[in-house]
């Protein structure tokens, strides 16, 4: 039988430091830099819900609003919102945290990570499960908006 798991949207989060070599031509965060931490920041999350090895399969959307100037903080969360038999569908979004102790959204990512085993074959995910109907609710917010059934 397979596992059931929640995954709670939590104070556990991603955080670095635009350093100077993350910079781009504009010497604004190169949005390249940006995708790799979404990777490791969904990458981390998706380990911790699988209890497992994953990869990442797909990097199906990144959305960016604002630009993110040298030494800024930036505070990735990410959120599991469904799951297939091996895949673990991501949802992200990076904030640039302001001297006032406030977020401000910088961009968003949806990432899809698939489980495998020392082979790299795919390997069943447990069972995405909602703790309550506002989790249930979030999650098909998310689904609608990147089209998925």
């Amino acid at each position: 039988m397979r596992k059931k798991k929640s995954f709670k949207l939590t104070d556990d989060y991603y955080e670095f430091e635009v350093k100077p070599k993350m910079l781009n031509h504009i010497n604004t965060l190169h949005g390249g830099e940006l995708v790799k931490h979404f990777d490791n920041a969904a990458g981390k999350a998706a380990i911790e819900f699988s209890e497992n090895r994953v990869v990442t399969a797909a990097i199906k959307e990144v959305n960016f609003f604002k630009k993110i100037e040298p030494a800024a903080k930036v505070i990735i969360r990410t959120e599991i919102f469904n799951v297939g038999r091996s895949s673990i569908y991501t949802y992200s979004k990076a904030y640039i945290a302001a001297d006032n102790n406030k977020l401000n959204l910088a961009a968003e990512a949806f990432l899809i990570f698939v489980g495998i085993d020392a082979n790299f074959n795919p390997t069943e995910v447990p069972l995405l499960v909602f703790d309550s109907s506002l989790d249930k609710f979030r999650s098909e917010k998310i689904k609608k908006k990147f089209n998925i059934e």
